[in-house]
């Protein structure tokens, strides 16, 4: 009961996050540790003067599919920026001032992990199947009037 309390309370704090302009984006790989680990969810919001040492999460097509990028602002350039993930030794290519999506503002560890189990079959099972079940046996209990042992 309260891990599905808590998914609420979640759920809608990131509503009410993302209709202020904010984001919560859960975050995958191995680029920019130790400051952000796999599973973590992270909050941004836009900014428009990013500076130097800011994180932002960016858009990337690759081959016609497009990647959202969390990476360190290393440099600025006439139209955009250098950004390096702090666990990489190479720098990015070039990223457009228009391709910013936001600013990393903080991050809330290892929730990202569970919004991860919920997208799988047995996540989602679990999330529908376990709160019935638990309604059922409630519902049984009141009808048979107490104790189901």
């Amino acid at each position: 009961m309260k891990i599905m309390i808590a998914a609420i309370s979640l759920t809608l704090t990131a509503a009410v996050l993302y209709l202020s302009g904010f984001r919560v984006l859960n975050t995958y790989g191995t680029s920019m540790l130790p400051e952000l680990e796999t599973g973590d969810l992270i909050v941004i919001h836009p900014k428009e003067n990013v500076e130097l040492g800011d994180i932002i999460t960016y858009k990337k097509t690759i081959n016609g599919k497009t990647y959202l990028i969390t990476h360190r602002v290393v440099g600025k350039t006439e139209n955009g920026f250098v950004t390096k993930g702090d666990n990489l030794q190479r720098v990015d290519e070039n990223v457009k001032a228009e391709e910013v999506v936001g600013v990393y503002l903080g991050k809330i560890p290892k929730v990202g992990l569970v919004a991860n189990f919920v997208r799988t079959f047995w996540g989602y099972m679990l999330l529908i199947l376990l709160p019935r079940l638990a309604l059922l046996i409630i519902e049984l209990k009141s009808i048979v009037g107490g104790d189901l042992k």
